[in-house]
């Protein structure tokens, strides 16, 4: 099978933790390819582009490549050109992109179908009337900027003063609406999901937990602590063995409604706030989320017995056989021979 991993490297570094993260998911995906047995071409898209993908006439392409010339904006369109171009490739559509990637959108499509979603409003500038009575403190973000970027651990906010001027501190800097959320004090959880319709599995929860921060009014995943270790506000995480019954087969029964609800395909991830209240609030849905060996995912993966490896086949053989290019059964014989190996 000739295959191809298309991956963001990154020549210069604006957000450097978050690049180095992207550039080492798209390394450690080609490594894991070839301990199972495959010889991948790992490919550069701004220095290859789209004619030279197409001339290599690959099997399948392993996508993990979220910005085009460092623009994080460009990720659903990369997916919807190379579909268009009749490349296979792994993960979600580029139309599942575009909404996953808009909080605004995705969180209007989980209210639609019921879902609970901390109350918000959206700001286009900073002197906006605010047409909502939302309960402070208050959590502001960009509407479409995902890996935290733009969520830092002075993001709360007490006042209408303070919540306009981080409001647009987000609409100057990112040049995007600016998300307002009630902030709902509880636990992160996150559910991760491997494959497609009757046969996806969920992994084992995982939890984002706050060593170092006692106050809860501070424990959110910003991006200092989600890429900055060894501070007091960083986050780490650990599998979340002690939510079992009813509120474990609630968190995954909602993941598997996000899952189908937005089309995603082979894998993806449901971020949950697990709230004092006892209530379930969906945060954010990730399709194409980060697959490097430190991640949410992977990380589940292992809670499950699998290594790094193993979980990349499994998605690799997953969209292997969404694109009929294997068998079911020729696919979990692969899986089983190459989990020998990996």
């Amino acid at each position: 099978m000739n295959v191809g991993v298309l991956y963001s490297p990154f020549d210069r570094l604006s957000n450097k933790e978050v690049e180095h993260d992207l550039k080492e998911m798209g390394t450690s995906v080609h490594a894991a390819l070839k301990e199972a047995g495959y010889d991948p071409l790992l490919i550069d898209l701004d220095k290859t582009g789209f004619d030279g993908i197409q001339a290599m006439k690959l099997d399948l392409l392993f996508n993990v490549c979220e910005r085009l010339h460092g623009d994080p904006a460009y990720e659903p369109q990369i997916a919807s050109l190379l579909e268009m171009m009749g490349v296979n490739i792994t993960g979600s559509s580029g139309s599942t992109l575009s909404v996953c990637n808009n909080k605004i959108m995705a969180k209007a499509m989980a209210q639609h179908h019921g879902i609970l979603v901390p109350r918000s409003q959206v700001f286009s500038n900073r002197g906006q009337e605010y047409g909502q009575a939302l309960e402070f403190p208050v959590i502001i973000k960009p509407a479409s900027m995902h890996n935290s970027i733009g969520i830092f651990k002075d993001s709360l906010a007490y006042t209408e003063e303070d919540m306009r001027k981080k409001a647009g501190r987000i609409i100057y800097q990112y040049r995007q609406p600016a998300l307002i959320e009630e902030y709902i004090p509880g636990r992160d959880i996150e559910v991760s999901i491997l494959g497609n319709n009757g046969s996806a599995g969920v992994l084992p929860l995982v939890e984002v937990f706050y060593p170092g921060m006692e106050d809860q009014t501070q424990q959110f995943f910003s991006y200092e602590s989600k890429w900055i270790k060894g501070r007091k506000e960083s986050g780490y995480y650990r599998e979340a063995r002690d939510i079992a019954g009813a509120p474990r087969a609630r968190l995954v029964q909602l993941a598997r409604r996000c899952y189908k609800m937005f089309s995603i395909r082979d894998y993806g991830r449901v971020d949950f706030r697990l709230g004092n209240d006892g209530r379930i609030y969906l945060l954010e849905v990730t399709a194409n989320q980060g697959l490097s060996p430190g991640d949410s995912t992977i990380m589940a993966a292992q809670y499950a017995g699998m290594s790094h490896a193993a979980a990349i086949l499994r998605i690799f053989l997953t969209a292997a056989q969404r694109h009929s290019l294997l068998g079911k059964q020729e696919a979990a014989r692969m899986l089983q021979e190459c989990l020998a190996r990996v």
